[in-house]
């Protein structure tokens, strides 16, 4: 399952400039979430040598994602939407810093290229 939400995740460029370990790493925590298994951001850094932050930054990209990044017959034990609270932040947080990236993505071809 984490495998096809890391592909789905570089496929639909949620994750770009990510090193390949970040992306399966931070795959690997939303799967562990989504399955309700106790592990941690810190637990899974340690398997995979990536930072327990930089899985977390990872894991927030994927958020916005997340119903597209899942297998189709795959059931969360937990609601997806509900994940957005292991963020960092509340919901209303994680819809403000993706519409600010969102904008700051715009802002910047519209100026440079």
């Amino acid at each position: 399952i984490a495998t096809t939400v890391a592909e789905q995740a570089v496929e639909l460029d949620v994750v770009a400039g990510r090193v390949p370990v970040t992306v399966a790493a931070a795959a690997i925590y939303l799967t562990c979430l989504a399955l309700d298994l106790d592990k941690s951001a810190k637990e899974i850094g340690e398997g995979t040598g990536a930072a327990e932050g930089t899985i977390k930054q990872a894991f927030r990209a994927m958020l916005p994602a997340r119903d597209r990044l899942f297998p189709a017959d795959f059931v969360p034990k937990v609601s997806l939407d509900s994940l957005v609270n292991k963020s960092g932040g509340s919901a209303r947080w994680s819809v403000l810093r993706t519409a600010i990236r969102k904008l700051t993505i715009y802002l910047a071809h519209s100026c440079w290229f």
